[in-house]
């Protein structure tokens, strides 16, 4: 059962399985996935074959502490890519952007 959400800055969180995730918001794409049986969570680097993807933080960002899914099939990667997408749009909100 695929879990979509959509916002009303028009981004849009769904879930491809439990262990992978894309982000949508106009024309860009994020893809975060973590291991089957848990990990860190990466993102996606398109053209980059056997790349595993950086590796990914709180608000979705590139800097603070490392995000990790324990077992997607106990709490699937969407829950903690919506958690941390709403901690990124709050920061971005109180540094006025």
């Amino acid at each position: 059962m695929r879990r979509k959400y959509t916002y009303k800055n028009g981004t849009v969180i769904e879930a491809i399985d439990n262990s992978e995730v894309l982000v949508t918001r106009g024309d860009d794409q994020w893809r975060y996935w973590c291991p089957l049986h848990g990990g860190y969570v990466r993102e996606v680097t398109p053209n980059a074959p056997g790349i595993l993807g950086r590796q990914v933080c709180e608000g979705l960002s590139a800097e603070g502490s490392t995000l990790y899914a324990s077992d997607p099939d106990a709490k699937p990667l969407i829950d903690l890519i919506r958690r941390e997408y709403a901690r990124g749009m709050e920061r971005m909100r109180k540094r006025g952007y």
